[in-house]
């Protein structure tokens, strides 16, 4: 097993968290089309599951990581913006003064 520069482990990170904030956020704001929901829905359930999995430690660390990898591959992000509402979501968005959000 090869270990990933710094560069691309950022890259995949980073791309990571905005695809996933990209649809907990779509999903918050009911900003995707009907006929996609339920696979969303889905998607976001079982990332969670995985995520309470390693918190409680019924999942190492290792196998959350290649299982959330593979979720992650399960979303083509161009095929997925066809089915988001932008004016919902847009709407759905606070923005503070500076134009700055926090999520959790």
């Amino acid at each position: 097993m090869t270990l990933p520069n710094r560069r691309s482990f950022t890259k995949n990170t980073v791309g990571g968290l905005l695809t996933f904030t990209l649809l907990e956020s779509a999903f918050a704001a009911d900003a995707f089309a009907d006929e996609i929901k339920p696979v969303t829905a889905q998607w976001l359930k079982d990332l969670h599951e995985l995520g309470l999995d390693v918190q409680g430690e019924k999942l190492k660390p290792v196998v959350w990581q290649s299982k959330t990898e593979e979720l992650f591959k399960q979303v083509d992000l161009p095929d997925l913006l066809k089915f988001l509402d932008f004016k919902k979501l847009s709407a759905s968005m606070k923005l503070k003064d500076r134009g700055e959000k926090s999520s959790r």
